[in-house]
Parts: structure tokens; C-alpha cells; sequence
């Protein structure tokens, strides 16, 4: 009885002990679960941020055979040398991106000049450079292959009294292209593999030159490509785990995938679990102490899964916000200051929607209500944002309902601002349906508002249309 007794403390404060281990432990794995997945959305945001630069060079590309191609005169008839000499001052030009051929096609698809030596018509690397030309956009090829070597084709209109009379396309080789020369140095440092793929899975441009032309490996990334949302995975090659992250690229439908070996990517946060769960069991030995030190250690590692938290998020170029049930923001990144000009303090406590204007009010509630109850689900809108000085900020908001993360519990609202995308469409429509020397509405326009007024007609409503001719014009016109 005596001995039971002398034990029975020493038995109670061990089993003490234990329930105080077993709940740091517990502590520890749930700052280890949220900080790891703070790396993950701060590699996806990082994603998206170089997704939105290689689309911005694919763009930049178009551009670049559009405006020579609507300010050169071209013949358009078979085997032109006119057309060859333009063609090759096209390629020719210092600091082009197309090195490898070009050819004029009619609106049938016809070849009319073909310089260089180029993949043939039939190539089905050309499906998605078509079906973007259909639906009037910049069309972008997927990777297509001559003698060896891999190569890329961009097509655009060639636009003549503003209406479409042919296609232009030139090419570039994607293992000497500039975009081969950008991924090559976003990769250096670290182990970490950058790749640009196309829809298909072919590799355009990587880290690694000899990786240009060749498929990607299996990868989760692989099984998003016909969707258009981010992500981030863990899986095993070869018995070795690792991380792959990946975001869409909105011109051409290619994907930016990184890969990295996941000891490497979790490398601070897994060294740092591991030290808290040695430093736990140095705290059950450590008797009557272990409380103190245990609160203490916690706190620590709360503390720095923010600061983590919070460096990541510290240069990304979106700005994110963390909204409560009530639609009152929590949190507020530095990236606020810069796209904004508003202090992210100052917006804490603010409701989120009295920052979006008027007019778009209802459709972002329509993706905050859809987006609602759905696990890592999220909504994509495009609404108008209010900056600092009173004017509204053309964005893109993705809105993710957090609320069952117990890191985050809240809905995380993420805004890009695509001021600059805007412009370019709005400069590429109004380019599309106005005279270029008189900035007059062209014949395109025309012939689209009268079918709009048509479309508008009804038995108490007709349209008439007014035609000036104007003597001696055509002689000055010519």
C-alpha cells in the first residue's frame, strides 16, 4: 500500500507529462500542416506571377507580327517576291523574337509565300493556333518539330481597310528563343524546374536546355490541363517525393509547371518541426518545467509560422485578403500599398465589398456566393477595385472559401490588377474597328451596329440609314 502510494504521483505525473507531449506534438504537426500549406499558396501566387509574364511575352510576340503585318503593303498572291523580301525583313529585324520562317496564308488556310523551313500545314501542332485565329484571338501553336529541332508558331490577321484578307505566321525556335533564355535564368540558384508546356505536354522552354521539345514527365500538373486553375501537389518519382506547382498561361492555353524535390521546398519548415519534436521530448524529462517551456516553444512556433506566413506574401504582386463571415477584412497585404495605394492597416476592419464598384456588385456576390462552402474551391470574376485617390482599378479577383482551414478560417480574396491587360484588348478592339489615320469607326463597325439596331427593331421601332457621298472623294482617298 505504502509503495502504491509513493508511486501514484510519480505515476500521475507521468501520465501528466505524456498528455502535455502528446498535445505539443499535436500543436506542432498543426503549425507544421499550416505553414506548409502557406508555402504552397506562396509558390502558386509566385506561378501566376511568371504565368502572367510569359503571357505577357506571347502577347508581346503577336504584337509584333501584327503591327508588320497591317503597316507593310503586301501583295497576298502566290509566291510574291515582294511578299518573300517582307517576310525576311520580318525575321531579319535586330531584336525580333521569330528567327525560323514565316508564311502568308489566305483566309482558307492556303499557303500564298512561305519563307524558311517551316512545319507543314498538316501538322497538328497547328489545332490550337487555328482555333484561336476562329474565336479572334492571337493564335499561338503548340510545339512542332523540323529537322530536330522544336519550334513555335504565332499567327495573327492581316488587316487591310480594317477587315481580315489574310493570316500571317512566323516561327521561332524554342530552345535558342528569348523565353528559353528567361527560364534558364529564373532557374539558376536553386533546384527548382521551371518548364513552359504546352496543352499537349511538350515542353517549350525549361531550366534545362535539353529538356526543350521532349513530354512532361507524369505529373499531378498534367491532370489540370483542361481546366484553367493553379495548383499545388506533392507526389513520388522514381521513389523520391516531390512538389510540383503549376498555373495556366492565358495566351496559346500552354501551362508554367515547376518542380522541386519536396526536402528541398519544405526543407525550413520540416527542420524546424523536427526541432520542436526533439525539443518536446527534452521537455518530458525535464519534470515540472515542461509547461513553461512547452507554452514558450508554441508560441515561438506560432510566431514564426506568421512571420513565414507573412514574408511570403510580402512581394507577391496580388494583393491578398482574408474576409470573416461577415465580410469584414481581417487581413490585408503590403501588396495593398502598391496596387492600391492603401494602407493595409487602415483597410483592416473595412467591409471588403465597399471596395467594389457599384456596377459590379452583383456579379462579385454572385462568385462569393458560389465559391461559399466549397473546400478549396475557387471563383475567377473580373470586377472594378477602388485605389486610394477614388478611381476603380480593373482587376481580376479569385475568391477561396477558407473557412474550415483552421489557419486561415475566413474566405481569401486575391486581386491582380490587369490595368495593363485591359488597355491591350481595349487598344487591339479599338485598333480592329476604327480607320487608323482618321480614328473613324470603320466598315467592321458599321456593318456590327447596324446589325445591332436591326436586332433592336420591332413594330413601333424601325432604322433608316443615311448615305453621303461625297464628290471628288475617292481622288483624294487614293
Amino acid at each position: 500500500m505504502r509503495d502504491r502510494k509513493r508511486w501514484t504521483p510519480l505515476v500521475l505525473s507521468l501520465v501528466l507529462l505524456l498528455a502535455l507531449g502528446a498535445f505539443g506534438l499535436w500543436l506542432v504537426h498543426a503549425a507544421n500542416a499550416a505553414a506548409e500549406g502557406a508555402l504552397g499558396d506562396g509558390a502558386i501566387g509566385k506561378q501566376r506571377t511568371v504565368a502572367h509574364l510569359t503571357d505577357q511575352y506571347l502577347l508581346l510576340a503577336a504584337k509584333e507580327i501584327f503591327d508588320f503585318g497591317s503597316t507593310r503593303p503586301l501583295e497576298l498572291t502566290p509566291d510574291s517576291d515582294a511578299d518573300a523580301d517582307a517576310l525576311g525583313e520580318l525575321l531579319d529585324k535586330q531584336g525580333g523574337l521569330f528567327d525560323h520562317g514565316a508564311v502568308l496564308t489566305d483566309l482558307r488556310g492556303q499557303r500564298l509565300t512561305v519563307i524558311g523551313d517551316v512545319p507543314p500545314a498538316t501538322d497538328p501542332g497547328y489545332a490550337p493556333l487555328r482555333a484561336a485565329l476562329l474565336r479572334r484571338q492571337p493564335g499561338v501553336s503548340s510545339v512542332m518539330e523540323v529537322d530536330g529541332q522544336p519550334v513555335v508558331a504565332v499567327g495573327v490577321p492581316v488587316l487591310q481597310l480594317d477587315r481580315p484578307v489574310a493570316v500571317l505566321v512566323a516561327y521561332f525556335r524554342t530552345d535558342t528563343s528569348q523565353l528559353q533564355a528567361y527560364s534558364e535564368q529564373l532557374g539558376r540558384g536553386t533546384d527548382a524546374l521551371g518548364m513552359v508546356v504546352d496543352r499537349e505536354g511538350t515542353i517549350v522552354a525549361a531550366r534545362h536546355r535539353d529538356l526543350v521539345g521532349t513530354r512532361l514527365q507524369d505529373s499531378p500538373a498534367r491532370a489540370a490541363f483542361g481546366s484553367d486553375a493553379p495548383g499545388h501537389a506533392t507526389f513520388v518519382r522514381d521513389g523520391r517525393e516531390m512538389v510540383a506547382t503549376w498555373a495556366p498561361i492565358a495566351t496559346g492555353g500552354w501551362w508554367l509547371v515547376e518542380e522541386e524535390p519536396a526536402a528541398g521546398f519544405y526543407a525550413s519548415v520540416r527542420s524546424q518541426s523536427n526541432t520542436a519534436r526533439l525539443a518536446l521530448l527534452g521537455l518530458l524529462l525535464a519534470g515540472g518545467v515542461s509547461a513553461t517551456i512547452l507554452n514558450h516553444r508554441t508560441d515561438r512556433a506560432r510566431r514564426r509560422g506568421e512571420q513565414r506566413c507573412e514574408a511570403l506574401v510580402k512581394d507577391a504582386s496580388d494583393v491578398i485578403t482574408i474576409l470573416d463571415a461577415d465580410g469584414i477584412v481581417t487581413y490585408a497585404s503590403p501588396a495593398m500599398q502598391r496596387v492600391l495605394g492603401m494602407d493595409p492597416t487602415e483597410v483592416v476592419g473595412a467591409r471588403g465589398i465597399d471596395l467594389i464598384h457599384p456596377d459590379d456588385l452583383v456579379r462579385v456576390g454572385a462568385a462569393v456566393t458560389a465559391a461559399s462552402g466549397v473546400p478549396e474551391g475557387r471563383q475567377r470574376v473580373q470586377a472594378r477595385v477602388a485605389r486610394a485617390d477614388g478611381s476603380y482599378c480593373p482587376c481580376e479577383i479569385v475568391i477561396s472559401d477558407r473557412h474550415a482551414d483552421p489557419s486561415v478560417r475566413g474566405t481569401v480574396v486575391s486581386i491582380r490588377d490587369i490595368a495593363e491587360l485591359v488597355a491591350l484588348h481595349d487598344k487591339l478592339s479599338h485598333q480592329a474597328l476604327h480607320d487608323p489615320l482618321t480614328e473613324l469607326p470603320n466598315r467592321t463597325n458599321l456593318e456590327r451596329r447596324l446589325n445591332e439596331a436591326l436586332a433592336a427593331c420591332d413594330d413601333d421601332r424601325r432604322v433608316a440609314a443615311l448615305f453621303v457621298d461625297l464628290d471628288g472623294f475617292k481622288a483624294i482617298n487614293d
